[in-house]
Formats: C-alpha cells, sequence, structure tokens
C-alpha cells in the first residue's frame, strides 16, 4: 500500500516537473495557479501567445483549460517609455521597406529645396530602442 502511493507521488511530481520544462514561460505560484511571462514588443501583445503556452501546458497536466485570471505589461526598458514607444512607432512605419527613406541633393543649391532631403536619425538610444522588447508580459491562469 505504501509503495503504491510512493509510486503514485513520485509519478505526479515528474509529471508536474516534466510539465515546467517543456513550457519554459509557464511557472508555479505557491496559490495553486501558474503564470507566462515573457518580453514583448508593444504593450497590448502578448495576450494570443499567453494563452497558448496557458492551453497547452493545462492539457499537458491533463486539465481541460487555462482560465485567465490577470495579466500585466510592465515595461521594463532601458530608456523612457515615452522614446520607446515614439521610435517603435516610427520603425512600424518604414516596415514595408525596411529601409528609410535617404534622398541626397546632388548639388548644394538643392539643399534648400522641398523634399531634396530626408534627415534620418539614429542614436543609440533609439537604435537600442528600436531592437529591443521593452515589455514583459504576465498572464496568470489556473487549469481548470
Amino acid at each position: 500500500m505504501k509503495l503504491r502511493i510512493l509510486s503514485l507521488v513520485s509519478a505526479s511530481f515528474s509529471l508536474s516537473l516534466l510539465a515546467c520544462a517543456s513550457f519554459p514561460d509557464v511557472h508555479k505560484m505557491d496559490d495553486g495557479n501558474n503564470y507566462v511571462s515573457f518580453l514583448i514588443t508593444r504593450k497590448g501583445d502578448g495576450n494570443r501567445d499567453g494563452m497558448k503556452q496557458a492551453e497547452a501546458f493545462c492539457k499537458k497536466v491533463n486539465r481541460n483549460h487555462a482560465v485567465l485570471v490577470t495579466e500585466t505589461f510592465n515595461y521594463v526598458g532601458t530608456v523612457d517609455e515615452e522614446t520607446y514607444s515614439d521610435v517603435k512607432a516610427e520603425a512600424e512605419l518604414k516596415k514595408p521597406n525596411r529601409l528609410a527613406t535617404k534622398i541626397l541633393p546632388k548639388k548644394d543649391k538643392d539643399i534648400n529645396k522641398p523634399g531634396s532631403a530626408v534627415m534620418v536619425g539614429g542614436g543609440d538610444v533609439e537604435k537600442e530602442a528600436e531592437k529591443g522588447k521593452g515589455y514583459e508580459y504576465t498572464l496568470v491562469f489556473r487549469c481548470s
């Protein structure tokens, strides 16, 4: 009898470790809930990917569905949030051609003509913000 209980406890513990190892963004909490946490580019993103991981996790531990408890977005970037948002918005506008438009004037006298040149910004702060993921998304869920 003791051996059977020990085997059952050992199997359930192994299953819970295996389930967490298969989902590196999923973590258990002390209150019985779980959470998914990862970095995202824009505030408001992440729910779809978070819920996919939560659903897959719950199915792996033989539960039906993941139920959303809470979700949070925390800014974790190194530049201020407004600068980060501005740089990301500007990068979105440039996406179709992936290159910033840069037209150089042919002669010095053409510099003053409208549309003859477009300045392309690009300090270290802007480059860092454009490449990075500035928000940490956390989705707290429980399996039901």
